[in-house]
């Protein structure tokens, strides 16, 4: 499974210069895809399928499963909002120390099953978000790290996301 795509295009003439790059959630599955795609022919074109030139385990390398880390996931929750984010020097909130220990893969695959839920079940899946306000403030404060939306993004191991390889999906309005 992939985490996301991104196809390289001519900056002049917007055309696309035929090859991209695919960030995968562990080695195992962009190892599978090396494997069972290379040579596959796809529009009388055989494709050429490999690891990118930068170091997988580099900053930057998508799926080196190393956790986001309490610095980011502190800056992340200050772009929360007040009120929101623990007082500057506290110990962190448990929320945010198990976010801070996930990986951007698993934050990704978050995001991904919120994503679906929402799609597959809208009612259900805003009930749940409104009984479970840390759920809701959860998903917001991993939608910061991973740069999805504004506040005080903190991308942290692995770079910002590539463009368009996740979901776009902002927490629901609580009634007052």
């Amino acid at each position: 499974r992939g985490l996301g795509l991104r196809l390289v295009f001519d900056k002049d003439s917007g055309k696309p210069k035929g090859y991209g790059f695919c960030e995968f959630f562990d080695r195992h599955c962009a190892e599978s895809a090396v494997r069972n795609l290379a040579g596959h022919e796809i529009g009388g074109r055989s494709l050429r399928v490999d690891f990118a030139e930068e170091t997988r385990d580099a900053p930057g390398a998508g799926g080196t499963g190393q956790p986001v880390g309490m610095e980011a996931t502190m800056k992340a929750a200050q772009g929360l909002g007040p009120g929101m984010a623990p007082p500057q020097g506290a110990p962190p909130d448990p929320l945010s120390a198990a976010l801070a220990g996930m990986s951007r893969a698993q934050l990704w695959e978050v995001m991904v099953q919120m994503r679906t839920f929402a799609k597959q079940s809208p009612q259900q899946a805003r009930q749940l978000l409104l009984n479970n306000p840390a759920l809701t403030k959860a998903l917001y404060q991993t939608q910061i790290l991973l740069g999805m939306v504004g506040g005080q993004a903190a991308p942290g191991p692995g770079g910002p996301p590539m463009a368009g390889a996740g979901p776009s999906m902002a927490p629901p309005a609580r009634p007052g």
